[in-house]
């Protein structure tokens, strides 16, 4: 029988994923990382790797995930930036609608 290096650790491992807590864990990180995994097959078509070698999949990976960043932090921008703009625009409505109430009460006088 043939243990490698680090069987002790993966034996640990799997003692502690058997108990209730292990397995609460196993499902919030399951949640937690497949979600952009599948938006990144979904959103960019990348079922399966275009390219062989370790060099080349690494570049490969790498471009998908700078573009899959790049993507949350522009929706994150305009979300945010969307929001600012509807409050400028609310406040500059309610300044003319008070300088045109306050204009229309000195014609009258």
């Amino acid at each position: 029988m043939f243990r490698g290096e680090y069987d002790g650790a993966v034996d640990r491992l799997r003692i502690r994923l058997a108990t209730s807590e292990g397995k609460e864990k196993g499902r919030l990180r399951r949640t937690l990382a497949e979600h952009p995994f599948g938006t990144i097959k979904r959103a960019f078509n990348q079922g399966y790797l275009l390219l062989k070698g370790f060099r080349k999949v690494k570049g490969e990976v790498g471009f998908t995930m700078l573009a899959y960043n790049m993507r949350r932090v522009n929706q994150h921008f305009w979300s945010w930036n969307d929001n600012k703009f509807d409050e400028e625009v609310k406040k500059r409505e309610n300044k003319q609608k008070s300088l045109a109430d306050n204009s229309s009460v000195t014609k009258c006088l």
